[in-house]
């Protein structure tokens, strides 16, 4: 397990084993959010992570066609929502080279930039529809 930037995430997840049609593209990523907290739990985790942390990392597979976003979504979006810089990942190797490192990015690049933008944007809403109803 180790400790890895929500951003980094948001650049190189361009997969998800819960949504077929996701691709990393910001309104991608909005609608995961979106989808994910209107469960009726959601709530509870913006709760419990500020208080106890996280108590099991999300996972990423990685591959030669990038990452896939595999076990955590709710977490994920949780994080976002409440404005953490990072989250504990588990990178499942099982499928991959062990030459495999960190995709290098700019840190001010265009896509970055969209998602963070496009997430900020909605995430006070969201949290506001949890406070307010």
């Amino acid at each position: 397990m180790e400790m890895v930037p929500i951003t980094t995430i948001l650049r190189n997840a361009t997969k998800s084993v819960d949504f077929y049609d996701f691709s990393g593209k910001p309104e991608d990523w909005l609608g995961m959010m979106i989808s994910k907290a209107e469960d009726e739990s959601f709530g509870q985790l913006l709760q419990i992570i500020p208080e106890k942390g996280f108590t099991d990392p999300i996972t990423i597979l990685k591959d030669e066609s990038g990452w896939t976003l595999g076990d955590g979504h709710h977490r994920l979006t949780a994080a976002i929502m409440l404005g953490l810089d990072e989250i504990p990942v588990v990178f499942d190797y099982k499928y991959y080279g062990s030459n495999w490192s960190y995709l290098d990015y700019d840190q001010d690049g265009p896509t970055r930039t969209m998602v963070i933008n496009a997430l900020e944007q909605t995430r006070q809403e969201i949290l506001d529809s949890y406070i307010y109803s």
